[in-house]
């Protein structure tokens, strides 16, 4: 093969790696897309402020517990009526069904006189499963997006 053959087909190869990766990253964004439209729009918000890491802990705590066959239900005590409402989101990501638990101390559903703190009971049912995109791969996602477009609106500026 003449020098300049080989030349051609490395750059080829690279040429057709590089259009792959390209393809791929699209697919990959565009089903990140799709998930992020079904996801809630409370949690969509939760994402952008300070509760961020509690809806992404209360995520990781559900993968884990999807994934553990042996678990038939897992308790979150002690939730402030936002964080509850932020855990029944995500717990409807999974098709997962969330109850309040009874705290002895407070009666049921927390109406003891306490400061609100309820828990709450997740448990698993035929059709639960783990959502098409894991809301960390949506910040992600989002922060590469305006990175991109920080980048994008400089680069335009100069």
């Amino acid at each position: 093969m003449a020098d300049d053959e080989w030349h051609e087909s490395t750059l080829n190869a690279s040429d057709r790696k590089a259009e792959n990766a390209a393809r791929r990253r699209q697919q990959r964004d565009a089903t990140i897309e799709a998930a992020e439209r079904e996801v809630d729009e409370v949690l969509r918000e939760a994402l952008d402020s300070r509760e961020r890491m509690t809806v992404l802990r209360f995520e990781q705590a559900l993968v884990k517990f999807m994934k553990n066959e042996a678990e038939q239900n897992c308790d979150f005590p002690g939730l402030g009526s936002y964080h509850r409402l932020l855990l029944h989101k995500v717990v409807n990501r999974f098709q997962l069904v969330a109850q309040p638990m009874e705290d002895p101390q407070q009666g049921p559903y927390g109406g003891g006189g306490g400061a609100g703190q309820v828990g709450i009971r997740v448990w698993k049912m035929q059709h639960s499963k783990l959502p098409n995109a894991s809301l960390l791969k949506l910040v992600q996602f989002r922060q590469r997006r305006q990175a991109e477009q920080a980048g994008a609106a400089h680069g335009a500026g100069e």
